[in-house]
């Protein structure tokens, strides 16, 4: 069994990961398991470090355990999804969560922070299957192919994630609360966006929608419940279209959504509508749209999200 840590060194702050290093040098130590750590160098340098490393142990039982924020998780993923179209199997390794960024998003549908960074606890981690939503279609000009394994968010959320991502830099800013800012700034510009949604089921949607939120998981932003529904192993994915409210309607039922009670209140489905499917194309009326990965924000044209059931293992401590 080869351990491997893949920390994000930009992750949370410098002491963070030094920490988690001492840490898990500790654990292994104890457990006598041996622990290998590699420290990301840029964007996209985890998801090229584990295919190099998945193909060199390729007859190795691998646990990959990725230490950053939920743009580190989604570079896991995206590189054992690619490998497994590759070669036409399952991932043969094992996925892990340690949460360092300052979202942590997508192991809130499964674990809860604490667990997550106890480093013993996730050396005897039990593997269970996880969905992953596939993305296909114009991505930055060109034809690609994505992987999210937590939320995709177009319109206001995904506006609100640039804007956060702005915010974060600023230290006067706590990260717990950037999200909520971030929203709050969205909000005056409120910019929405227009687009077909259809689904195998018939059309979900056609003209403006302040935003969707489409979830494997239920969290994002933080902690915000905004797919309370999703689950992570049942082959479909949660849309939540939400209309295009005034400011005022939004600022009364941001309080609900942010806790994921939301379709609870009597009438809602007038400004909220929740939809379950397993496919859907999504058509941009004005040309391009922009989308947000799992945290990570880019442009796109006409794309398709489908789910895949059972697509790779979580680790869970």
């Amino acid at each position: 069994m080869r351990n491997v840590f893949v920390i994000n060194p930009k992750s949370g702050n410098g002491r963070a990961s030094r920490r988690l290093i001492r840490n898990i040098r500790s654990a292994g130590s104890k457990n006598n398991q041996v622990c290998e750590i590699y420290l990301t160098k840029g964007p996209g340098d985890a998801e090229r470090f584990i295919k190099a490393y998945l193909k060199h142990w390729s007859e190795e039982q691998v646990r990959l355990y990725m230490c950053g924020g939920d743009g580190t998780v989604n570079e896991g993923v995206d590189a054992l999804m690619h490998l497994a179209t590759e070669s036409g199997q399952l991932p043969s390794a094992a996925l892990g969560v340690v949460p360092v960024g300052s979202g942590n998003d997508f192991l809130r549908s499964f674990t809860n922070h604490k667990e997550a960074r106890d480093i013993e606890k996730q050396l005897r981690a039990k593997p269970a299957y996880c969905d992953v939503l596939r993305i296909t279609g114009q991505i930055e000009g060109e034809e690609k192919t994505l992987y999210c394994d937590n939320i995709l968010n177009i319109g206001f959320d995904c506006d609100t994630v640039d804007t956060t991502n702005r915010l974060r830099s600023n230290p006067l800013i706590l990260p717990s609360f950037s999200y909520a800012i971030g929203a709050l700034v969205t909000l005056i510009k409120k910019r929405g966006v227009r687009m077909h949604m259809e689904a195998e089921e018939g059309t979900l949607y056609d003209g403006k929608l302040l935003l969707t939120c489409i979830g494997n998981g239920s969290y994002c932003g933080g902690g915000m419940k905004t797919n309370p529904m999703a689950s992570l192993h049942d082959g479909i994915m949660d849309i939540n279209l939400v209309k295009d409210i005034s400011r005022l309607r939004f600022l009364m039922l941001f309080p609900l959504y942010m806790k994921g009670k939301h379709m609870q209140k009597k009438g809602i489905e007038k400004y909220i509508r929740t939809e379950k499917t397993s496919r859907v194309k999504i058509t941009p009326l004005d040309g391009k749209m922009r989308i947000c990965i799992d945290g990570e924000t880019c442009d796109a044209g006409e794309i398709t999200v489908e789910t895949i059931k059972d697509a790779f293992r979580i680790l869970i401590p």
